[in-house]
């Protein structure tokens, strides 16, 4: 991704419809793959405080969805992804991989049934040998697949005061409204019909609000959110967020038609019971996986390791970087991949000549996304340490 100027943008950049909304709060915009992402608002530690400790909303228009529609939808996605879908009562969401072959990753995405014959695979990748795949290995298969991207905008809703804030938007009670389960009914926020999910990329009670295209709708939804209080976020908070919670990120923690989804640790969203693409490989992995996806964490000021540095102990490379950031929590943290036999916490390691002690993934001690949402209201998050640990 790279920095861009929003007053020279290319009529073909995808702006999302919340874009003149963010421009005028004097966002920061990064381009990547003809689509803008917001970079931040001009202080992106307040923001990630924002998600950690109240609310804040992200625009994710630019993330990509694909619409599975037909009688064979279900079934398609179960061929394709790492997860059981056959059969997947409306309202199911669940994560997992699309591996090629080889039992590669090409994706990791979250799936969602709308309903019977509607569902939906929001990921990264549509280059076309990535689409190729999609149809390749759903030929003969009742299901139309199409690229909806540029027409659903997305907000995503995060924090503990997620509901708080959206309830009284909607015309749907959501309080019941589990973690990782999704609306089977179009709803209206403010007014503006689309899908709710309860779903999100920050470890904390979270929503996501699916919409059209149209940027009049899209302005209603962002300034009703902003009377609601919501604060405007951006990718450098997200950043500090999803890598305390260990969520992975394509082209920085594994490599399309390279990496094996188990040295990501990717154990608990692989259904060996269904036939889906890279199957034998993945059976041929899951009982002994030679590398795991560990935290690392550093001292309080150390600057940031590189991308793919290498992990040492003893002198022998054991791993690498694959995600850095300098979290307002602990400190410099980082995602690595490192040989199982080395992957134990509390252990030491060495990095661009900077001491790491290996910890868990997620490192945060006090996730909450599937919690009861009116729990998240009791107190707010207070800063944490385990700065006297590494």
């Amino acid at each position: 991704m790279q920095l861009i100027d929003p007053n020279r943008l290319a009529p073909a950049i995808y702006r999302g419809p919340f874009h003149e909304r963010q421009k005028a709060l004097g966002a920061v915009f990064y381009e990547d793959m003809d689509c803008l992402w917001t970079a931040h608002f001009g202080d992106p530690v307040r923001e990630y405080w924002a998600v950690r400790r109240d609310v804040g909303m992200w625009d994710v228009s630019s993330l990509v969805k694909f619409a599975f529609s037909g009688p064979d939808a279900r079934l398609a996605l179960d061929r394709l992804t790492t997860r059981r879908m056959a059969g997947a009562a409306p309202g199911t969401m669940r994560y997992g991989a699309v591996l090629n072959e080889a039992g590669a990753m090409l994706d990791e995405a979250t799936l969602c049934v709308m309903h019977p014959e509607l569902a939906y695979l929001i990921g990264n990748d549509e280059r076309p040998d990535f689409v190729a795949h999609l149809h390749r290995h759903t030929a003969g298969l009742r299901v139309d697949i199409a690229n909806v991207t540029l027409a659903m905008g997305n907000i995503a809703v995060q924090g503990p005061r997620a509901l708080q804030a959206l309830a009284p938007l909607l015309d749907a009670d959501i309080r019941s409204l589990k973690w990782f389960q999704c609306l089977t009914r179009p709803v209206r926020l403010a007014g503006v019909p689309g899908w709710l999910m309860r779903s999100g990329f920050t470890g904390e009670l979270g929503y996501e609000f699916f919409l059209g295209a149209d940027e009049g709708e899209g302005q209603r939804v962002w300034d009703a959110l902003r009377q609601a209080q919501v604060a405007p976020i951006g990718l450098d908070a997200i950043e500090k967020l999803r890598i305390e919670f260990g969520l992975r990120s394509q082209a920085n923690d594994y490599f399309p038609g390279v990496t094996d989804p188990y040295e990501l640790s990717m154990d608990a969203y692989i259904d060996l019971d269904h036939a889906f693409i890279g199957r034998d490989a993945c059976l041929a992995a899951a009982s002994r996986p030679g590398k795991r996806f560990k935290t690392l964490v550093f001292g309080a000021d150390d600057p940031l390791p590189s991308h793919l540095a290498p992990v040492l102990r003893n002198g022998v490379c054991i791993g690498d970087i694959r995600s850095a950031q300098n979290s307002p929590r602990f400190g410099t943290l980082a995602l690595a991949v490192l040989r199982a036999s080395d992957a134990v916490d509390g252990s030491q390691v060495d990095v661009d000549g900077r001491r790491a002690t290996v910890r868990p993934v997620p490192l945060d001690p006090e996730k909450r996304p599937a919690a009861d949402p009116l729990t998240c209201l009791e107190g707010p998050r207070l800063p944490g340490t385990l700065l006297s640990d590494a």
